[in-house]
């Protein structure tokens, strides 16, 4: 599920950007009408306010296609935007609380891997291990202004998988994004009396359709194959 999460600063920048773009739709327009009538091809007069009109809706649907649709695959791509780029496959490990809380057994680290589907509009990230999924419910980048410090915040609903167990948990997580956006760590919590850490490093950023734990770990493997040859 995805949805719309913005800082006020980020709106402030589609505010600008659809001002710009309107202003270059009606002048690229007026540029055309005219051109068109001078050569005689065809005579079109449109009214200031069609031209603005016009602009206006062509720019509300270049923006809607633009920023709901294309992901930020790139990290020049995310820097242009302003938008820390966490687009694609993560690995990584995951640290659980569960064990300590029964028997005192730790359990050890688990293998996780995190598919992130990013665009400016909305984050999405479903997670795999080797007996759970979870997809997440809403997810957000914020960056604290004062500390500059950028954190990805998500939550979470998680499938059990092992031994045809039919349980639903809901989770959060708040994960800390450092290195130039190619590590993330932090904790997660779920509603079933469990807490825990997890330690991601970034795989491939544009990695596709990866669906599963095996889909994960197959995409690893050829990345691991090609860089060989």
């Amino acid at each position: 599920m995805n949805f719309i999460v913005l800082q006020f600063n980020e709106l402030k920048k589609i505010i600008w950007f659809f001002i710009g773009l309107v202003a270059f739709s009606a002048g690229l327009i007026y540029v055309i009408q005219y051109a068109l009538s001078t050569i005689g091809w065809i005579k079109i007069s449109l009214s200031a306010w069609q031209l603005l009109s016009f602009s206006i809706t062509s720019s509300l649907l270049i923006i809607g296609v633009l920023l709901n649709n294309f992901r930020i695959k790139y990290f020049w791509l995310g820097n242009i935007l302003s938008k820390p780029p966490i687009n694609g496959l993560w690995k990584g490990r995951l640290i659980s609380s569960y064990k300590k809380e029964i028997d005192d057994n730790p359990l050890p680290p688990i293998e996780i891997y995190f598919y992130i589907k990013q665009t400016y509009f909305a984050i999405s990230i479903q997670s795999f291990t080797k007996n759970q999924r979870s997809e997440s419910i809403l997810a957000t980048i914020y960056t604290n202004t004062f500390s500059s410090s950028t954190k990805f915040m998500y939550i979470y609903q998680l499938t059990r998988t092992k031994n045809s167990e039919n349980k639903i948990t809901l989770g959060s997580g708040e994960l800390l994004i450092t290195d130039n956006c190619s590590k993330m760590e932090g904790v997660y919590w779920t509603n079933s009396v469990t807490h825990g850490e997890i330690e991601m490093k970034l795989v491939d950023r544009k990695a596709l359709s990866i669906d599963s734990f095996i889909s994960a770990e197959a995409h690893v493997d050829n990345l691991h194959t090609s860089q060989k040859h």
